[in-house]
């Protein structure tokens, strides 16, 4: 079993990562760059794992 800071790191490693690419980061262009469209759903879901 992980220890809780082990599960914090990675919720706040994927809010930094968020913080970073969402800052001045328009709908119209998230949706057109695949990559970041993958990206972002699977940080969510690596902090929801990570809850």
């Amino acid at each position: 079993m992980k220890s809780d800071e082990v599960f914090i790191k990675h919720i706040l490693d994927e809010i930094g990562f968020l913080k970073t690419y969402c800052r001045n980061l328009e709908l119209e262009d998230l949706m057109k760059n695949e990559i970041l469209k993958r990206a972002f759903p699977r940080s969510i879901e690596i902090i929801g794992e990570a809850s």
